[in-house]
């Protein structure tokens, strides 16, 4: 750390829930700035100012130090046990919750550096459980709270921060626990950061205290009631959950890699074949690949069913591709649905395939798709062989690792499916293959021309994907550890 400030050493290493905690050791102290000066105050029987006038200048509240720090983790027993059992932080408070009359379940921390007989802050680090209906489902940091010298300074730096348009959270108020009055802001890059002033110490003699969970124990008072936190939180932290993690970033370049393999395989004589259990419609004479161009005719089928039509077969066959003979529905629905289901099935893989346990529900949807796809296709040996081994793959990936390979599989099917409107447009608009599309039909019924509406759908089937990509990243961003641990509970396997 030779170009950081004060400098000194670092060691890094990371917590249960994956939170990196420094260690730093030799950084060269500063000098003390100078501090502000301590108010004189009267009350009502002790007046020890005496001709001395209580004058302030508007300005921002000066930071003393970073005070405390909270932490939101998903298991709440694990973290407590290894802060404490390997660190000197020991608890001050304790927050629980009660899951049956008689029985108590400690959700919350507030725990001080313990220096023996030596008087520390209340807390420097607060550690809570992720409560069930939490706006943010994953470990994150709450907040990070600073000390600042007095009451004064604290309204001072209010009124500062509000006349520049910041967004308030919660305070200025008195807190419970601690003791402090505190102010809850958001920074610029949506973080929530506390100043607070006030506060209690303890030591080795001050008894460990136990308070149920509860709005009851945030504050004795006020100025802003804590109900706006709940919703304003919600708005700016699940903005700010879209960041990307080291899982995520992986399962990102995952997605590109399948992107640019998928489209050489496309194109590529006698390696195409390898895509054909899952893809449909290569340049290759007369030649489909089933599970996709399954989802191309189910498209049809169910928007069929819902604008009241009647399905009266679905023909797959790998050498003529897929038809769906049906009677009734509305048209303008019908015939943009097998391209653009077939982009909703796969972003909603791809959404899937950033968890491992929700690759294995997408996988049982997949499996039955493969069985419909074998009872529908052309009867053949081909059919049977590549469908059977398609199957045979998912069946594998569960066990494997925790079923983790199964997300990957997933994933691989829905940039598939999610990409085959786009290209098997842009093969019929561009390349100009001789059958007939659906974008053609379309023109021909309502207008336009094959090549506007092939656009549209293409545009249409890449914001599917895109937005199973972003809907992914806000709902997935456990480690591949921690979804290997969740998979071990849902479907259990090894």
């Amino acid at each position: 750390m030779d170009s950081a400030p004060g400098g000194g050493s670092i060691i890094t290493i990371n917590d249960p829930e994956g939170f990196p905690v420094n260690f730093i050791h030799g950084q060269t102290s500063t000098e003390p700035l100078e501090r502000p000066e301590k108010l004189l105050v009267n009350d009502e029987s002790d007046k020890p100012r005496l001709r001395k006038f209580q004058r302030f200048e508007p300005g921002p509240a000066a930071v003393h130090k970073l005070g405390h720090f909270g932490l939101c983790v998903q298991d709440f027993d694990a973290a407590l046990s290894w802060y404490t059992k390997n660190f000197n932080i020991i608890p001050s408070d304790m927050l629980y919750v009660e899951p049956s009359p008689g029985t108590r379940k400690m959700v919350a921390m507030f725990g001080h550096i313990d220096r023996g007989a030596s008087h520390v802050d209340h807390h420097s680090m607060f550690l809570s459980t992720l409560a069930p209906d939490s706006s943010i489902p994953y470990p994150h940091v709450h907040h990070a709270s600073f000390e600042i010298h007095d009451t004064d300074t604290q309204f001072l730096g209010h009124q500062w921060l509000e006349k520049k348009g910041y967004k308030p959270v919660w305070g200025v108020g008195r807190h419970i626990l601690g003791s402090q009055i505190f102010d809850y802001w958001w920074d610029t890059s949506e973080f929530m950061i506390e100043h607070y002033a006030d506060g209690d110490l303890v030591n080795e003699e001050t008894p460990v205290g136990y308070l149920a969970a509860g709005d009851e124990s945030l504050a004795v008072w006020v100025t802003m009631a804590p109900t706006p936190i709940h919703a304003t939180a919600a708005a700016h932290l699940l903005r700010r959950g879209l960041s990307v993690n080291h899982t995520q970033s992986v399962t990102l370049g995952i997605i590109v890699a399948y992107t640019v393999i998928i489209a050489l395989l496309w194109n590529l004589p006698y390696v195409r074949w390898s895509l054909w259990p899952f893809k449909s419609e290569t340049d290759a004479p007369n030649q489909h690949q089933m599970l996709v161009i399954a989802f191309h005719e189910f498209g049809h089928a169910i928007t069929a069913c819902c604008t009241g039509g009647r399905v009266k077969a679905i023909s797959l066959d790998p050498r003529e591709g897929g038809v769906t003979h049906m009677r009734g529905g509305i048209d303008i629905v019908t015939l943009p649905a097998g391209y653009l289901g077939s982009s909703l099935i796969g972003a909603l893989l791809i959404f899937c395939g950033f968890d491992i346990v929700a690759s294995k529900i997408a996988s049982l949807a997949l499996a039955v798709g493969f069985l419909l796809t074998l009872w529908w296709a052309r009867k053949d040996w081909l059919t049977y062989v590549t469908i059977g081994l398609a199957v045979a793959l998912l069946v594998a990936c569960w066990f494997i690792k925790h079923a983790e390979p199964l997300r990957f599989v997933v994933l691989f099917i829905g940039v598939m499916s999610a990409l085959y409107s786009v290209w098997d447009i842009c093969d019929d608009l561009i390349l100009r293959k001789e059958n007939s599309s659906d974008a053609s039909q379309f023109a021909k019924r309502f207008g336009g021309s094959s090549q506007c509406w092939g656009v549209i759908w293409s545009i249409v089937s890449l914001a599917f994907m895109i937005i199973g990509i972003i809907a992914g990243l806000a709902a997935f961003p456990e480690s591949f550890s921690q979804q290997e641990d969740d998979s071990k509970h849902v479907i259990p396997t090894r």
